[in-house]
């Protein structure tokens, strides 16, 4: 018989994952006293952190709060509209806020406001406000147009325009886009009148649009309509959206938008969630101070955006499908055209690079306004940077100590440390955000690099006014690191460098404004190599991959030396070259064993099995990975055994094996909160209830390290109450999530940490470390390219190994270095024609050999 190699390395990993996290209750330990016990008593190997399931819910409802209260950001507040006036009487507008994730009245009258209860009525009673937006199937497909669902104003009849007299201290228009797993926000607003699957005849306007050519995260007609009805009756306008990713906010900033309106004196930008917490309620009356920001850059026109080119169906029916050669979902392809510029990595750079003079656009440019004249590129291009949001207080922030000095040499194997004194300075007490960027040297036509680039971050306590924290922010210089795959500097090498020059460490506001800066300098370059071995001139893997748009498709990857000359196109209904439909035919679901002869993870020598060595799987506890009992303990599984422990999951891990001590333990989605399935978990688990914790985005937005801990050790302690059954305890976790927000209209970006690799991969690792403290393994997911939900099954998707090593790998590189994950979840997609979950370069030989997996 031949097995692969790794066979029984993977074997190790799911067991050690088994061992490590055997929860059991201990009844006799006080609130926070849990976690990995020394040594493990009558099984018991985990003890939860509470006596009680009432105080652990009690305490997890608080970690809650705080992350809604600290993930709202406030995106506008002109003329201090807000807070409101205690007992302020308010009219509550949108069919959304029908939605208890959108809102809920109650929570606004538990603090003090007198909500409009006309309005109230109206959203509730469809027959008067219409049904709201429409139902989606989960599914491989793209959504055509698809209708918000807000009430026409039409329909606002004199009931309810005579209540606004009476509430009218302020207004509140709540705005609503979801998607989800399986579809991505629509790119269109045209349908075929009866579907929203889109199709050969989804050629007219969804009921409300403006017009079939806009996109679903536009304002549409009928919220234009509403916005402007709400400007004529009431002279304070707050603008509350929620969504899985930011929306075009041009209408809050730009007079001649179609959907501006002068009165709109404040606006917020939430993620999902139980609004009976209190969240935005409380930092409008002023109990809360908002301290959150933004984890994605609102840009002007999400049209002009490098990835509005090449995303979904390539705005075509079937568009993003092979003409020839290939059958079902294996026809679908993606190419990342825009290189390492993505998000604020290109509006930053490109705006250093266009430079601050006045900036004149044509007509027709921008979508959706008039405007033509601008104070510079970046002002035309961006409502609202990356790491922005405002605060009912001021602050002000200065470097006190730098390690090591300015203007030094910096050592490649050092740390940049850098302590900033954060000092309130307003009125009322609040938190502030550090954010800290850096700038490597660039060469025209040498590596690509963003102008900034976020290092770390950090957040303060609660400042009350006039009081000062001192934080610490740093990173490696080794971070700065760009990763050469095709040797533009020519020097040789092909890998991770750092070029000669001035790099530039900068204490910023949000990825826009800078407040101060400290220089260092590199005299020669340096290259970090991925293995051992020093003398390889290149350290690739997907080489392959990278090259698949310049030699097939004929195309460049966008350019900081040519912007507007390598700005992308369409790639719509490429021909598959004969390559690729062979490696294809390997990847179909039945796969010929043949195939591996010859490949580095081939062996034909037999392992040990079925050996009697008297080896339980507790007396490996706490024993190192590589200390030789384990292997002496895996001898004694059977090839059947080691096959079912490797390829049975569906919501579980391992298997029955008394004999080995080995159990079968449950593993739960999702990532807003854990839940079991019926028909997979309910005979076994029972009754299972856990927190709900909404988007991620919320988390996110706060910046707050120490909350994504806490929440990972809240789900460690609920999986550890489990449910009642005989399979009561939850040992694994589909989450956190760290795809990247490629583009806007991402189906799952709400459940993501937004464009930055660095804040999605530290949030959730201290995700990762919390849990695991309580011994329940993290799957971080979806490994990896996995940015669209557009024909996710099977998609073939291209990019450069620069832009996989420096953005998308490199939050799940973050959760495996610094937060020690001992799971990991493949994504659907394939890495060119391979499956994900199939490929060699990227699970072997990255994340294992170069990352310690």
């Amino acid at each position: 018989m031949k097995i692969k190699n790794n066979a029984k390395k993977i074997a190790s990993m799911f067991l050690a994952a088994a061992l490590a996290v055997t929860p059991v209750l201990s009844g006799t330990l006080t609130a926070n006293a849990g976690g990995k016990l020394d040594e493990p008593e009558a099984g018991v190997y985990y003890a939860t952190d509470y006596q009680e399931r009432l105080d652990l819910w009690t305490e997890a409802s608080k970690v809650k709060k705080q992350i809604t209260d600290e993930g709202i950001v406030m995106l506008k507040n002109e003329d201090n509209a807000l807070p409101l006036k205690t007992g302020a009487k308010i009219s509550v507008f949108g069919k959304s806020t029908t939605k208890g994730s959108v809102f809920s009245s109650n929570s606004y009258t538990q603090k003090g406001f007198s909500v409009n209860p006309e309005l109230v009525k109206f959203y509730g009673d469809n027959s008067r406000s219409g049904d709201g937006t429409a139902s989606m199937e989960h599914g491989n497909y793209t959504l055509s147009g698809l209708i918000t669902g807000e009430t026409p104003v039409a329909s606002y009849d004199d009931t309810v325009k005579n209540s606004y007299a009476e509430y009218n201290d302020a207004a509140i228009v709540f705005f609503y886009r979801s998607v989800g797993e399986g579809r991505d926000a629509p790119r269109t607003m045209a349908w075929d009148g009866s579907s929203y699957k889109i199709n050969e005849n989804s050629n007219q306007p969804v009921n409300g649009a403006r017009s079939k050519d806009d996109h679903y995260l536009q304002l549409d007609q009928n919220e234009t309509d509403l916005l402007k009805h709400v400007n004529d009756n009431f002279d304070k306008v707050i603008v509350v959206m929620v969504s899985g990713a930011q929306m075009e906010t041009g209408f809050l900033d730009d007079v001649n938008h179609y959907a501006y309106q002068p009165n709109i004196k404040a606006a917020f930008w939430s993620g999902e969630n139980d609004w009976g917490y209190l969240g935005l309620p409380s930092i409008l009356k002023g109990e809360v101070n908002p301290s959150a920001k933004t984890v994605d850059t609102f840009y002007r026109d999400f049209k002009l955006d490098p990835t509005w080119q090449n995303f979904g169906n390539q705005l075509s029916y079937d568009g993003n499908f092979y003409t020839n050669g290939t059958s079902g979902y294996a026809k679908a392809y993606v190419t990342y055209s825009e290189g390492i510029y993505m998000g604020y990595r290109y509006y930053e750079t490109r705006g250093v690079e266009e430079g601050t003079d006045a900036y004149t656009s044509a007509d027709g440019y921008f979508h959706g306004t008039t405007t033509k004249e601008w104070e510079n590129w970046y002002k035309a291009h961006v409502v609202y940077p990356y790491g922005y949001g405002l605060s009912y207080t001021t602050f002000t922030q200065e470097i006190v100590e730098t390690l090591p000095e300015a203007n030094t040499e910096l050592n490649k194997d050092g740390t940049i440390k850098v302590k900033v004194k954060v000092t309130n300075t307003g009125s009322v007490a609040g938190k502030d955000v550090v954010q800290l960027y850096y700038t490597a040297p660039y060469t025209k036509g040498g590596v690509e690099k963003a102008h900034v680039v976020l290092g770390d971050f950090n957040k303060t306590k609660m400042l009350q006014p006039g009081e000062s924290d001192t934080l610490t922010v740093s990173f490696k210089v080794k971070d700065m690191a760009s990763y050469d795959y095709d040797d533009k500097n020519g020097n040789g090498f092909k890998g991770y460098e750092l070029d000669p020059g001035q790099y530039t460490v900068r204490l910023m506001r949000d990825s826009h404004t800078e407040i101060a800066s400290v220089n260092y300098k590199l005299t020669d370059g340096v290259r970090y190599y991925t293995t051992d071995d020093t003398t390889t001139n290149s350290t690739n893997l997907f080489d392959t991959v990278s090259n698949y748009l310049t030699e097939e498709v004929g195309k460049q990857y966008m350019s900081r030396a040519d912007f507007e000359g390598t700005f992308p196109t369409a790639n719509v209904k490429l021909t598959a070259p004969q390559w690729i439909i062979n490696g294809m035919n390997e990847w179909n679901s039945s796969r010929d064993s043949s195939l591996d002869e010859g490949k580095p993870y081939y062996t034909d020598k037999m392992p040990t099995t079925g050996e009697d060595n008297g080896i339980m799987l507790k007396d490996l506890f706490g024993l190192d990975y590589n200390d030789e009992k384990w292997e002496k303990f895996l001898d004694q599984l059977t090839v059947d055994e080691m096959t079912k422990i490797v390829t049975q999951g569906n919501y579980w891990s391992g298997v029955d094996i008394p004999r080995l001590g080995v159990t079968k333990e449950v593993n739960t989605d999702g990532i807003g909160g854990m839940f079991t399935y019926s028909g997979i978990h309910s005979d076994k688990v029972g009754s299972f209830s856990a927190t709900s914790w909404g988007s991620q985005l919320l988390l996110a937005a706060s910046f707050n390290k120490d909350l994504a801990y806490q929440k990972g050790r809240m789900i460690g302690n609920e999986g550890l109450w489990g449910g009642a059954k005989e399979y009561s305890k939850v040992a694994g976790y589909y989450a956190p999530g760290v795809n990247l927000a490629r583009s806007p209209f991402g189906g799952r970006n709400g459940q993501y940490f937004g464009e930055d690799p660095y804040l999605s991969g530290t949030l959730a690792a201290e995700i990762v470390k919390g849990a695991q403290d309580m011994g329940m393994f993290c799957y971080v997911k979806h490994f990896g390219l996995n940015e669209q939900e557009t024909n996710r099954i099977g998609v073939l998707t291209w990019a450069n190994e620069q832009s996989m090593r420096e953005l998308y790998f490199r939050s799940f590189q973050i959760t495996v270095e610094e937060g020690g994950t001992r799971a990991m979840m493949t994504s659907l997609n394939r890495i060119g024609y391979e499956w994900a979950g199939g490929s060699y370069e990227l699970l072997t030989k990255l994340l294992r050999e170069e990352w310690g997996f």
